[in-house]
């Protein structure tokens, strides 16, 4: 009976561990199946694209075979009379040099990055990424570096000087290639944030420059970072900590005493994050010198709010405020239609000042009213829906009021 008992489960076990290995072994064939579908996947999304960017033409005779095709405009390109069949024939293989150069240029600048990589992985130690100036010779090391757009790297004083020298516009020392100064720049990663900062981790460009301004405080000042994103309170603490700037964090009534009395009595923290819409209201912090908008709101009295927790009566020392935009994305065009907003709101204060309380307009109605009249400005116009998903340069239009500084990423 025992003995016929232990048998039994020795081979439950030895099957168990069978089912184990096979299902181990499936796992790892779905993560094969899986890696198979994604290359077949991104396969067949490149033909689709190079498919969508082969065209084919039609040759006319005359403007009057064209107007009885009478083609849609999207498509007039597609179809070529015969006396514009040289300029076409002209323009094209034009173009096709053009983005053959691009391509070998693009094809140069790969190979020597991925060189520059390998180089500096080489061994794992700092020397590996050292590097001769061409100008000064001197070694460079990889964060003090700058990369043409020719994919010729030299030191950055030497990069600032040459710049000077020819009014802004950079020339390579090593292949005369001409460039603005945005093409003199530092390299970044993929996902844009710079490598060559002395932050700590890959954040992402906004949070890296969050930090990188922090750690440029003057010694002594302390700063208020806001978001209206928990997400992004949540990224940046992740980012300070990791580069060891103390910080506080008001999340929830009950840390908010602790939090504040830490933030405004040690001299070590610096930072103390708040989220704009509940951490902005009745807080007196003049201990704080700095405040961080991380994006911009269409509200511009919930941006005043926070700007009024360091700028007050009982402030002593000079305040600041950096807003922190994308540069290229709807940050932009959020941040000019709230200038317009701030500019028509003062323009429309300055009006109801002038016409004084008999002119029954301004503030004035019963309670109901004016929370109506408040829930109404918070809704968004389609003149204002169709501002922000314009290009940002036409939202920014219009009439503008003197703002304080920002970070243009």
């Amino acid at each position: 009976g025992a003995g016929g008992g232990g048998c039994s489960w020795k081979a439950l076990c030895a099957e168990a561990s069978r089912e184990l290995e096979l299902l181990a072994a499936l796992k790892r064939e779905i993560k094969a199946c899986r890696a198979l579908w994604s290359a077949h996947f991104d396969l067949l999304s490149q033909l689709d694209e190079l498919g969508q960017g082969v065209s084919t033409m039609e040759l006319v005779e005359d403007d009057e075979e064209l107007r009885r095709i009478n083609p849609l405009e999207a498509e007039r390109h597609r179809y070529v009379v015969r006396y514009e069949h040289a300029e076409r024939a002209h323009k094209y293989r034009g173009d096709l040099a053009l983005a053959i150069a691009d391509l070998n240029a693009g094809k140069r600048q790969y190979s020597y990055l991925r060189r520059q990589a390998l180089l500096a992985d080489g061994d794992g130690g700092e020397g590996a990424a050292m590097a001769m100036c061409p100008v000064c010779h001197d070694e460079v090391g990889p964060n003090e570096r700058s990369i043409a757009r020719c994919a010729h790297s030299l030191c950055t004083p030497c990069a600032e000087r040459i710049v000077a020298r020819h009014g802004g516009s950079f020339v390579c020392p090593i292949c005369r290639e001409k460039g603005p100064l945005a093409m003199a720049s530092e390299l970044r990663w993929a996902d844009g944030s710079s490598a060559g900062t002395s932050v700590k981790g890959s954040w992402g460009t906004k949070v890296t420059a969050i930090v990188e301004q922090v750690q440029a405080l003057p010694a002594g000042d302390k700063c208020l970072i806001f978001s209206q994103w928990d997400d992004m309170l949540s990224l940046i603490a992740r980012a300070l900590s990791e580069n060891e700037v103390p910080f506080r964090r008001l999340q929830g009534a009950g840390t908010l005493d602790a939090a504040l009395h830490s933030f405004r009595n040690d001299p070590s923290v610096r930072v103390l994050l708040l989220p704009l819409k509940s951490g902005a209201n009745g807080i007196s912090l003049v201990e704080a010198q700095h405040v961080f908008l991380s994006e911009p709101l269409l509200e511009r009295a919930v941006e005043a709010q926070a700007v009024g927790r360091v700028h007050r009566m009982s402030q002593t020392r000079p305040t600041a405020v950096h807003r922190f935009v994308m540069r290229g994305t709807i940050e932009e065009a959020i941040l000019g239609l709230g200038r317009q907003g701030g500019a028509r709101a003062d323009a429309g204060g300055q009006g109801a000042s002038d016409r004084g309380p008999a002119s029954g307009g301004g503030s004035g109605g019963s309670p109901c009213k004016r929370q109506r009249r408040a829930d109404e400005s918070k809704v968004l116009s389609w003149e204002t829906v169709t501002a922000l998903f314009s290009s940002p340069a036409a939202a920014a239009a219009g009439p503008q009021v003197q703002e304080e500084p920002f970070v243009c990423l």
